[in-house]
Parts: structure tokens; C-alpha cells; sequence
């Protein structure tokens, strides 16, 4: 009865963690953090760990602030960045058209 009541534990530690996590990407100060640490990759030199955290920064941003938030176009553009370092020049490009789309729709094309 003890291991059954640990292994039930188990699923609900799990299962909070989970949720836990899934709220946490919805908030814009975490996208603002992982921006951050991301930005710090990269002017290290170190494009790999940098494109994990931009993507995170981009993927909270966007469930957090929606897809065609200003925000959203700024990650697209960071990771469009090391794409281009990573000479992944056809991704950087589709993001970079996308983020320019996002801040023409908000801002103007001027």
C-alpha cells in the first residue's frame, strides 16, 4: 500500500510539473529572460545553446503575447540571427520575412 501511495505521488509531482511548466512559457517575462540568455550565447560565440534559448524566448512569446505581437518579430529576428551564423540562410530568411510582416502590420510599412 506504501509503494502504490509513492507511485501515485509520483504521477502527481509529474503532473504538476508539467503544469507548471506550461504556465510559465505563457508568461512574457520569462520570454524576456530567455531572450536574455540567449543574447548572452550568442555574443559568446556559442549558437547553439543561443538558438534553444531564442526559440524558447519565441515560442513563449508568441503563447503569451499572441503571433503577431512586435515581441514575436523581435525573437524571429534573434533567431533568425543565428540561424545566419549557423549558415542556415533559407530559415533565417522565412523568419525574417515573417518578422518583417508582423512589425508592417503593427507599425506601418514606413
Amino acid at each position: 500500500e506504501a509503494l502504490e501511495k509513492i507511485k501515485n505521488m509520483r504521477v502527481d509531482l509529474d503532473a504538476s510539473r508539467k503544469l507548471r511548466d506550461e504556465v510559465t512559457v505563457m508568461l512574457p517575462e520569462i520570454a524576456a529572460e530567455y531572450r536574455e540568455l540567449g543574447s548572452h550565447a550568442w555574443h559568446n560565440g556559442d549558437t547553439a545553446k543561443a538558438r534553444i534559448y531564442y526559440d524558447k524566448a519565441l515560442n513563449s512569446y508568441t503563447k503569451s503575447l499572441g503571433k503577431d505581437h512586435p515581441e514575436v518579430a523581435c525573437s524571429m529576428g534573434d533567431l533568425a540571427n543565428v540561424y545566419c551564423d549557423q549558415g542556415k540562410f533559407d530559415e533565417a530568411i522565412g523568419l525574417y520575412q515573417q518578422a518583417y510582416k508582423i512589425h508592417t502590420d503593427a507599425y506601418g510599412p514606413d
